[in-house]
This record gives structure tokens, C-alpha cells and sequence, in this order.
């Protein structure tokens, strides 16, 4: 008798199991959007590495993406594989020296026209997410 109720929540206990299993697999979990546009002295500011990260945390809490030629960008995982990023306030840095893949075709804008006190930001990502992650930077 024992046996036969063992059998009888085993299936239920295993459906509940995998169910929890792949509902924590999904990886985008708790993400929102966060999309902007950066600008040097009012223009658009195209291939600037844009990355949003919390001090101190892994690769995990880390978000980026490169500039259009409008000056636009929509966050993503480091490995591209998700995009949106956690709630919370993460520091942002902005900067113009980094490799991309078309890099021998064209040059990234010079680093020197991102002056230092521009390079690093602070942004809080709301619980619904934005649109209106915007930099404004300025040559002087």
C-alpha cells in the first residue's frame, strides 16, 4: 500500500520538478528592454562601446552594445545571447577604443574626442525597462 502512493505522487512530484527546472533555463528571466541613443555634442555618436555593469558583480550582471550611425543601442547579455538587462542601478561607461567586428573596415571614432569626465555614468534601469537611456556627451 505504501508503494502504490509513492507511485502515485512520483509522477505529479517529477512533472513538478521538470516544470521548475525549465522555468529556470529560460535565462532572460526578469529582464526588461533598455534601449538609448548617445550623442557627442548633439549628433549621433556611432560605435561607442555602451556598457552597463554593477561594481563588484560577474560577467553575469554585465550589459552592452555598440552604437548605430544614429547614435542608438538596445543592451544585451556580454555574450549577445539575451537582451534586456536586471532592474537596478548600474554604473555605464562609454568609451570609443575597442575592437568590433568590422573594425578594419572602418575606424571607431578617436577616444579623444570622449573626454574623461564623460566616460563614466550612472543609470537606474526601472522595473518596466526604457527606452530613453541617453548620453550626451561633449567634446570640451
Amino acid at each position: 500500500m505504501v508503494t502504490h502512493k509513492l507511485a502515485r505522487i512520483r509522477l505529479p512530484l517529477l512533472a513538478l520538478l521538470a516544470v521548475t527546472h525549465l522555468a529556470g533555463c529560460g535565462g532572460g528571466a526578469g529582464l526588461v528592454p533598455v534601449e538609448g541613443r548617445v550623442t557627442l555634442d548633439g549628433n549621433p555618436f556611432e560605435k561607442v562601446k555602451v556598457l552597463f555593469y554593477l561594481p563588484g558583480g560577474g560577467p553575469e550582471t554585465n550589459y552592452t552594445a555598440i552604437t548605430d550611425a544614429d547614435g542608438r543601442f538596445s543592451l544585451t547579455s556580454l555574450d549577445g545571447e539575451q537582451s534586456g538587462v536586471a532592474p537596478g542601478s548600474y554604473s555605464v561607461s562609454l568609451t570609443t577604443n575597442h575592437w568590433a567586428p568590422d573594425a578594419l573596415e572602418t575606424d571607431p571614432p578617436p577616444r579623444e574626442l570622449v573626454s574623461p569626465h564623460n566616460r563614466d555614468h550612472k543609470f537606474e534601469v526601472p522595473a518596466e525597462g526604457t527606452n530613453e537611456a541617453n548620453f550626451d556627451l561633449s567634446s570640451k
